[in-house]
């Protein structure tokens, strides 16, 4: 990760505590994405974090795929598809209860994920930089 713009509103938007949020700002977090045709595996590591590093596959169009955000909560990645050149993906926080969508482009050679809580109307971007 290189950085993350508007992230303590976002987690405070998703339910996190003052302490979860600033120790969020420490933490280094690394992501994985790799691709064959309509396949994804993505690796997520956040270090410190309570959830070990983790691995998420699917498809495109998949109707749900269970995963956990970097704090170790439950969430529900829904329907990942194309739009242009970018992933998309609805996602659902199990409890409490939020809905957001995800979206992941290439934008001058680096991996932006928009994350929106849709019903706070807050985003919260991190860009990543390509390490190999």
């Amino acid at each position: 990760l290189e950085r993350s713009e508007n992230q303590k509103a976002f987690l405070k938007a998703v339910g996190y505590s003052f302490f979860i949020r600033q120790a969020a700002e420490l933490s280094s977090v690394r992501q994985i994405i790799h691709q064959s045709g309509d396949n994804f595996a993505i690796f997520n590591a956040a270090f410190p974090s309570p959830v070990a590093p983790r691995n998420t596959s699917f498809h495109l169009g998949e109707e749900e795929v269970p995963l956990l955000d970097d704090g170790g909560r439950e969430m529900v990645m829904s329907r990942p598809t194309w739009e242009g050149d970018i992933l998309k993906a609805d996602l659902r926080y199990i409890n409490p209860p939020h809905v957001l969508e995800v979206r992941r482009s290439l934008e001058d050679g680096k991996l932006v994920e928009r994350v929106r809580h849709l019903a706070e109307d807050v985003e919260m971007r991190r860009i990543f930089r390509k390490v190999r």
